[in-house]
């Protein structure tokens, strides 16, 4: 055993025998009592193409693993309109995600580097509406980062005090969150089956 990894000379492990133990696995926990994966077609077009994790070879085991890891941590992309937006932002998510699934945080998102700066562009949005201003008017004032739409705002005059500003965001945006938080603490999920 080398890292935790049974190697083939110690044992009688094999592809094949890992895999048909891995998709009987799937097949058990399915909902549909044949075991068949049901894949939706298209939205709300009642068509659904549906697998048989056990009939599925060997051979593309391997595959399916590798993109199974490869695809969730590398579908972080960056918006190349953002101020400031660099690669390295999604390199450092990325390195997140992946410490979080060795840690066994497998649902954390990736996605937004800054949950409460995406919140302050959604305060600040709802703001700018509250003075009666429309993104089909102005959109230059709604367009990108919290940061950004502020520069916007602020080069036109609607900024008097952008430290008062960004601190009334930033608690609005704090607030809402935990109002979610709290609302989600007290959902009963019991009789949801996945």
């Amino acid at each position: 055993m080398k890292d935790g990894i049974v190697t083939a000379a110690e044992g009688s492990i094999t592809l094949e025998s890992a895999w048909a133990f891995l998709m009987a696995e799937v097949a058990k926990r399915q909902p549909n009592p044949n075991g068949e994966i049901a894949i939706p077609s298209g939205k709300g077009t009642n068509l659904w193409l549906r697998v048989n994790p056990i009939k599925l070879p060997a051979t593309i085991a391997v595959d399916l693993l590798e993109a199974g890891i490869r695809k969730p941590i590398t579908d972080i992309s960056v918006d190349k309109e953002s101020e400031g937006s660099d690669w390295k932002f999604a390199h450092e998510r990325r390195t997140k995600r992946r410490d979080n699934w060795y840690n066994g945080e497998f649902s954390v998102r990736g996605g937004s580097a800054d949950e409460i700066g995406v919140q302050m562009k959604e305060e600040f949005t709802l703001y700018l509406k509250s003075k009666g201003l429309t993104a089909a008017k102005f959109p230059d004032y709604f367009k990108g980062t919290f940061v950004k739409m502020v520069d916007a705002c602020e080069a036109a005059g609607l900024v008097p005090d952008r430290a008062d500003l960004t601190k009334r965001m930033n608690e609005a945006a704090v607030a809402r969150l935990a109002d979610r938080g709290k609302v989600a603490a007290k959902l009963d999920l019991k009789s949801i089956q996945l």
